[in-house]
């Protein structure tokens, strides 16, 4: 992150959608938000202030001892009462911590005193998965509340993956169309086979498939909603095992899709059924595809 301003003023004359400012990060910053008002003011720019715990303002540092939720907020707002007093209100303001439950405090006691967009982060989050608890979690706690616009995983890892956590998250909260989803049960002593590894299997076998919107679960059949009676049925992806005849006994599911039963093995084969419609606050996620592990009698 950049001592001085020349970034700002040089990401503004790019044209960039919009641009953030670490108070705690830039020397002199109070005396130069002026000039960074003026110049995105004139290119219609929004500026996110992000102030962040790893890098607070040493006067906030100071007064509160360490990057409390007090201090976060404090300061952002501060920055934003600048800008303000150069008539600036184009603003998006973000309080990260690596703390989830620090950062949870934050964002609830800014969205508290202000009306601004606030953009949620766990800032310094860690590896995948430890970043992707942290995140889920915090997100969760604040979203749930109608608090935060937009938002960023951190993660030490590839880029892609944070988008693919992030729209994970918003799809769990049903903020995001949900698209097919996989529920899976933890194996039970009646199971017969694998269902780690059929789970594993499945996901890679839909990977890039384009699905209507459903969900598989893997389960035994008293934890799976009654079937569909023949007229109800959505149409079948062409890939789906037919489901099975009246009076079939309910075997099991090792895979989702031809192309997987065909690599299973004898000792492997699948079933797959049709149940009904699992509701949820915004309506039917649609048909649920069930796989039933191999049960015994």
């Amino acid at each position: 992150m950049s001592r001085d301003v020349a970034p700002i003023f040089a990401a503004i004359d790019a044209g960039c959608a919009a641009v953030r400012v670490n108070p705690g990060n830039i020397k002199e910053f109070d005396g130069r938000v002026g000039e960074v008002a003026k110049a995105a003011g004139a290119a219609g720019i929004p500026i996110r202030i992000g102030v962040n715990a790893g890098s607070l303002d040493k006067r906030f540092m100071q007064k509160y001892g360490k990057a409390t939720p007090e201090a976060l907020v404090e300061s952002a707002l501060w920055e934003a009462s600048l800008f303000e007093e150069h008539g600036f209100g184009d603003i998006k303001i973000s309080v990260k911590h690596n703390d989830p439950v620090v950062m949870v405090a934050a964002y609830e006691l800014l969205a508290a005193q202000c009306d601004y967009p606030l953009h949620l982060g766990v800032t310094e989050a860690g590896p995948a998965f430890q970043g992707t608890i942290k995140s889920a979690v915090a997100f969760g706690a604040l979203l749930r509340q109608g608090i935060g616009d937009t938002i960023r995983v951190s993660l030490s890892a590839p880029p892609v993956e944070e988008i693919k956590v992030g729209t994970q998250i918003l799809q769990s909260l049903n903020l995001r169309p949900r698209k097919l989803e996989i529920v899976s049960c933890p194996s039970c002593g009646r199971a017969q086979v694998d269902v780690y590894k059929l789970a594993e299997e499945v996901t890679a076998g839909l990977e890039g498939m384009e699905v209507p919107p459903r969900s598989l679960v893997m389960g035994s059949p008293g934890k799976v909603k009654r079937p569909l009676a023949d007229d109800d049925r959505s149409p079948l992806p062409p890939w789906l095992p037919p489901p099975p005849s009246p009076g079939s006994p309910r075997r099991s599911g090792r895979t989702v899709c031809r192309k997987l039963a065909q690599r299973s093995g004898p000792s492997g084969r699948a079933y797959a059924m049709i149940a009904s419609p699992v509701p949820n606050d915004s309506g039917p996620i649609g048909a649920t595809v069930a796989l039933l592990p191999e049960l015994t009698a």
